[in-house]
């Protein structure tokens, strides 16, 4: 089971995002890519055990060009502005070193999960283990657990699984057993490696995927994947469809509390699920982000007060409940239709 930093997750919304952010440059340790995803591990240290799940890290393409020690590709064009990533997960790692590998530190190292999409994305995963990298965090509030509701549900949407592994490694430090249940258009799309699942996620004693997430393998996850386009083993349809199946089976919701992070319409059709259901749901926005730090406006989300709240210090992580989804951006998302989703 992971260990992690004391106070690692709030139990209460209003308790998060109490440790303050700090500037840092921050050393690239290791570089996994796959296919269109990039999973970069940053030795942070100072980050790394201030950050709680939901929480993302602000990372600058233009810092340290000059740096003499290192030779490295020149930013792009478009490097003025940090990047907002996630914080995928905290590991141990050893502090880079010209003497050779030292001892690892506990808690040392951050991970950040993303998608080649334009020239920033592309040139940070070309970078190399040893570059230096100039990192701001943790930002903004991530998620809560609430005791009272001791089930979690996590639900993804593509690219939306990159705070997951960091809260599902939260859950099971408390000796909580969480269910993630992940939405792709098909099995390519998947951020992270898919293995033959071992916890097999049911309704109406039939399972509902036969795939889970590699680094969940033997492990007391439970993992379900949906893919739009058909494919052996996956549930068939959206990530909506899937979790309304999975919660139309379940007879003890009183103990359910949901977590969704994906695109604004996936989490628009959750939202209205979890009103029809009567059940908790935290959501992690997705609006693009400039300063990161409450001063540029950039992140707006419509509140039900008629006002505002900014993704970046408010967020990104909201009770479902404060958004007003009606006027939110983003096509509008269809409901799913249990009659379509249960087993008969």
């Amino acid at each position: 089971m992971p260990v992690l930093p004391e106070g690692n997750i709030a139990f209460r919304a209003e308790d998060r995002g109490e440790r303050k952010p700090v500037a840092v440059t921050g050393v690239v340790v290791a570089n996994e890519r796959d296919r269109q995803f990039c999973r970069l591990t940053l030795y942070a240290p100072e980050i790394a055990r201030r950050s709680q799940p939901g929480q993302f890290v602000n990372v600058y393409l233009n810092a340290l060009s000059g740096e003499a020690n290192y030779e490295r590709l020149s930013p792009p064009p478009s490097g003025i502005l940090p990047r907002p990533f996630s914080v995928a997960g905290i590991q141990s790692a050893r502090k880079p070193s010209s003497n050779g590998p030292g001892e690892k530190e506990e808690h040392s190292a951050i991970n950040i999960v993303f998608d080649l999409r334009r020239a920033g994305t592309r040139w940070l995963a070309q970078l190399t283990p040893n570059a230096p990298l100039r990192l701001t965090g943790p930002l903004g509030k991530g998620f809560w657990f609430d005791p009272s509701r001791p089930r979690p549900i996590l639900v993804a949407g593509g690219i939306g699984l990159a705070p997951f592994p960091f809260l599902v490694a939260t859950f099971l430090s408390l000796g909580v057993y969480p269910t993630v249940l992940i939405g792709v258009r098909s099995p390519r799309d998947l951020p992270l490696h898919a293995v033959r699942s071992q916890n097999l996620v049911f309704a109406r004693n039939e399972p509902l995927s036969l795939w889970t997430i590699e680094e969940w393998a033997g492990r007391p996850v439970s993992v379900a994947i949906a893919s739009e386009e058909t494919a052996e083993g996956f549930f068939p349809g959206t990530v909506v469809d899937l979790l309304t199946a999975y919660l139309y089976a379940l007879s003890d919701l009183d103990t359910v509390c949901l977590y969704a992070c994906g695109p604004m319409p996936m989490l628009k059709a959750v939202s209205r699920l979890a009103d029809d259901l009567h059940l908790p749901l935290q959501v992690a926005t997705e609006e693009r982000m400039a300063c990161g730090l409450g001063l540029c406006f950039g992140c707006p989300i419509p509140s039900k007060l008629g006002s505002y709240r900014l993704c970046c210090i408010d967020g990104p992580v909201f009770d479902s409940v404060v958004i007003d989804w009606e006027r939110t951006g983003g096509r509008e998302a269809p409901n799913a239709d249990p009659t379509k989703c249960l087993k008969e």
